[in-house]
């Protein structure tokens, strides 16, 4: 299975059923399940003020990092060319206007499902974005039961 790396809160929020949408600057041809990533890396500082303001967020700066959260399916993307159509979408992906730049891509994720327990994983040396782990170990502790949400319609 694919392993797609987010950053936090933005992947808990991907956990929890809020955030349908991930911005990349590229495009994404794959379609299917993808397992969410939370990187080890810190909030940047624009970030915790956005989230402080905004969303009211206190507590993200704990979250789990370095885990496997959930599993996603990628059904689609949107091309963003205007601060109005990314503004148009900014509840589906939780990010801060002023980190608009035109040709952007938002990921269209759905059909996510949380996992039993989160999944200690350390990306490989070299990997971005991407990476890769055995289907087993994911399907082993995914919560069958428990759907978060449907998503985005491309």
């Amino acid at each position: 299975m694919k392993v797609l790396a987010v950053r936090q809160p933005w992947a808990a929020l991907i956990a929890q059923g809020y955030k349908c949408m991930d911005i990349r600057s590229t495009d994404c041809h794959y379609r299917g399940p993808v397992a969410i990533y939370a990187t080890r890396g810190n909030v940047r500082r624009k970030d915790k003020i956005y989230f402080k303001n905004i969303l009211g967020a206190s507590g993200f700066e704990q979250q789990n990092r370095g885990y496997l959260l959930c599993v996603a399916d990628i059904t689609g993307t949107i091309r963003f060319d205007t601060p109005e159509k990314f503004a148009a979408y900014s509840e589906c992906h939780y990010c801060s206007p002023f980190s608009f730049v035109s040709g952007q891509y938002g990921w269209i994720l759905s059909n996510v499902r949380e996992l039993d327990r989160h999944i200690p994983y350390k990306m490989p040396k070299g990997c971005v974005n991407w990476s890769r782990v055995n289907d087993s170990v994911v399907n082993a502790n995914l919560n069958q039961y428990y759907p978060v949400t449907q998503g985005v319609e491309a």
